[in-house]
């Protein structure tokens, strides 16, 4: 089978069909195994997709929760940077 080709004189009509459906048959297994891999592929995108949502919705929850912090902190700094001005205050004034 591999020392027939299509160039040889010696081959025949038979022989030349016989190798058209040997080499239809390997390009329809090496499509196949294509397909499974772009199957393969598309289900590791999608999982990337999930885990790419997850992410933001992580991301956008902790950014909730830095941000309700953030507000905490300016809220008890506040009180405290006023009570030293006034001290300041006092102290260059007395």
């Amino acid at each position: 089978m591999f020392k027939l080709s299509p160039w040889d004189i010696l081959a025949t009509k038979e022989d030349l069909k016989m190798l058209l459906e040997f080499m239809e048959k390997r390009f329809e297994a090496v499509d196949k195994r294509f397909e499974d891999v772009n199957k393969r592929f598309e289900a590791v995108d999608k999982r990337f997709e999930d885990m790419n949502k997850r992410f933001e919705d992580l991301t956008h929850y902790i950014d909730r929760r830095v941000g309700l912090v953030e507000k905490l902190l300016i809220g008890f700094n506040v009180p405290i940077l006023i009570a030293i001005i006034t001290i300041l205050v006092r102290m260059i004034i007395f």
